[in-house]
């Protein structure tokens, strides 16, 4: 799996499946969530149609959190996550509406401190680096918006991170 993510051509030089590889992986990785979601499913008796997108959002901010480059990461993430959102839901008592905005803002804390998880991969740290002057993730960084067009297409908004430091 590992070989086939990496680089799709070379595994497939070197006489490894490359595209049942990949299948498999999305096969497994359907099963898992059909067994996740029949488990929820039975826990809570009704589906709508928001069902796990909760789940999911915490999920990728576990990921993030953690580091997307390392799986040790992302269950460390996982796990801060889980732990924090348990802290603050009996801290705040009354006030367990805003645990998910204090959440949100030990995120930005956390990434603005380090922008590549706790446990970040220095390949993944060079990926995010983008040639010329742009540089995806830095701790002091300036977003606009504006209208642009690419290939005589016009894209109604595009995000330009313009360094500052």
């Amino acid at each position: 799996i590992r070989a086939a993510s990496s680089d799709f051509h070379t595994s497939r030089l070197l006489g490894v499946r490359s595209n049942r590889v990949i299948g498999a992986a999305f096969v497994f990785s359907g099963v898992l969530a059909a067994a996740v979601a029949f488990v929820l499913v039975t826990q809570r008796g009704s589906v709508d149609p928001l069902f796990g997108v909760n789940i999911t959002i915490l999920a990728l901010v576990g990921t993030v959190i953690g580091g997307l480059g390392s799986l040790q990461g992302a269950a460390l993430g996982g796990f801060a996550v889980g732990t924090t959102i348990s802290l603050l839901n009996s801290f705040l008592g009354n006030y367990r509406i805003y645990t998910y905005t204090w959440l949100f803002i030990l995120v930005i804390i956390v990434l603005l401190v380090r922008p590549g998880g706790l446990i970040s991969n220095k390949a993944v740290m060079r990926n995010m680096t983008v040639s010329h002057n742009q540089t995806i993730f830095s701790n002091f960084c300036f977003l606009s918006i504006r209208s642009t067009s690419v290939d005589g297409y016009a894209l109604p908004y595009s995000c330009v991170i313009t360094n500052f430091s």
